[in-house]
Order: structure tokens, then sequence, then C-alpha cells
């Protein structure tokens, strides 16, 4: 897997309204290329066949699907 280079990760965070300062990118740029390692090592066999769980909504006291 080719890792993310810095300016993937100020792109991706630009995306979602996110601001990382220049010096804290390298370290966000390794953290996140070794967990995307770990992930990819991670062998999932026949995922697809099992049935996903429905999302549901949690407001206060009560639950919304």
């Amino acid at each position: 897997m080719e890792e993310l280079t810095s300016q993937d990760i100020t792109s991706l965070a630009r995306s979602v309204n996110m601001h990382i300062p220049n010096t804290d990118l390298d370290q966000v740029a390794m953290s996140l290329n070794a967990i995307l390692q770990l992930m990819s090592e991670i062998d999932v066999t026949d995922v697809n066949l099992i049935e996903p769980l429905p999302i549901r909504h949690i407001k206060e006291d009560a639950v919304y699907d």
C-alpha cells in the first residue's frame, strides 16, 4: 500500500473542515500510515457473508430508527 503524503493528509483534513498545523503534519502522517499498514494486515475472510447491523440513532433516553 502506498503511504499517504503530507499533501494527501492536508487535502483530506480540508475536505472535513479540519486544520492540521504544519508542525504536527509529520507526526499525523506517521500515525495515519502506521494505522493503515496495520489495517491492511488484517485478514477478514468472507466478511461479505456477515449481515450488517441496522443503524440506530440514540437521542437522550430514547432510541430512534
